[in-house]
């Protein structure tokens, strides 16, 4: 008897009845045809002001809400506790998203998007409902997410699925593309296989082939190419940039490293190209900050660097390039500042 009790919180904590509960609820909300309240990602960006029809200006961060469970059911047994309705008592843990959500809110309106580990440590129900959503709730129709590692600490990513329904794109794959006038967007899935081959490769694919000469920009969580690097399983992340940049990316946007980084531009391995090439932003900077300094030589592939601070990255796009400027929170200084033409070209994949 107490080998079966072991056993169902056992199975309960590492979430498999959630996380079937959450794919029935998913596939009953398909077959029954019940409209999602939640925006869709073009309609997030058709939303965004504008002062003129020739710029678009967005906000991008990752890395932003660790709460830990203060209650003793919560910290012996976090979801287990949470599957169960228990009351959760959460305080911020190593992390401080107060400053980048009210520096964000400085900018009304502006689309956010968001790369990643928005909700430490596993993405639960209970970590979006209870941390993240008390910090940067109010936000919410501004968010462009994309899922991150730690979400997938539940099984399939649900509790991020869960919570952002059709704002996280489509068949809860975690990738999706959005257009801006001669822009293509794509928010990616650094988590899941981008193997020749996958789904998400033959997807990323297809909408490589129909961008032909236009300019184009992604998003997905873990940096193919940073100075704190390689992390582990960063694979899929470099198969993505390889593919985007391959296609004439003029720059993605990355998280999970806890520091601003902006690099040259690239090539498809990550070396620097003395013409053309992608430029790599990352920004884990909405919550959680690493070492306020790096002791070695920075590489030759960093043209800035920004560390120990919470920041934002604010980007304004036009027709025929960008500019970029790294605001720290939660004063709004910039710490880094500048402009580049849109990289568009096409190559076969």
């Amino acid at each position: 008897m107490a080998l079966a009790a072991i056993t169902l919180l056992a199975a309960i904590e590492a979430q498999v009845f959630a996380y079937g509960v959450s794919v029935l609820r998913h596939h009953a909300q398909t077959i029954n045809h019940r409209p999602d309240p939640s925006p869709r990602p073009q309609d997030v960006l058709a939303a965004a002001p504008q002062t003129d029809g020739n710029h678009l200006t967005f906000l991008a961060v990752g890395d932003i809400a660790r709460c830990a469970r203060t209650d003793l059911p919560g910290r012996l047994l976090p979801a287990t506790s949470d599957q169960l309705g228990l009351s959760r008592h959460m305080v911020a843990d190593r992390a401080d998203p107060m400053a980048s959500a009210a520096l964000a809110r400085q900018w009304p309106g502006l689309p956010i998007l968001a790369v990643g580990d928005l909700a430490y440590a596993r993405g639960t129900t209970g970590e979006f409902t209870d941390c993240y959503q008390k910090a940067w709730g109010d936000l919410r129709d501004r968010i462009l997410p994309a899922p991150g590692n730690h979400e997938y600490g539940t099984p399939g990513a649900f509790g991020y699925f869960d919570h952002w329904g059709a704002q996280a794109g489509p068949d809860r794959r975690g990738y999706y593309a959005m257009e801006w006038r001669n822009w293509l967007m794509l928010s990616l899935n650094s988590e899941v296989d981008a193997s020749a081959g996958s789904l998400q490769a033959t997807w990323l694919a297809q909408q490589m082939e129909q961008a032909q000469g236009r300019c184009i920009m992604a998003f997905f969580h873990k940096p193919a190419h940073s100075l704190q690097g390689p992390r582990r399983n960063q694979r899929n992340a470099e198969r993505l940039f390889t593919q985007v940049q391959s296609a004439g990316a003029s720059f993605v946007i990355n998280g999970h490293n806890h520091f601003y980084e902006r690099t040259k531009p690239l090539d498809s391995t990550g070396a620097v190209m003395a013409s053309g090439g992608t430029i790599s932003f990352t920004v884990g900077t909405g919550g959680i900050t690493g070492p306020a300094t790096f002791d070695a030589a920075l590489p030759a592939q960093t043209a800035a660097a920004v560390f120990g601070t919470y920041g934002l990255l604010r980007v304004e796009l036009s027709d025929d390039g960008f500019a970029w400027w790294f605001h720290r929170a939660p004063d709004g200084v910039v710490m880094d500042h500048g402009t580049a033409p849109c990289g568009a070209r096409y190559t076969a994949l």
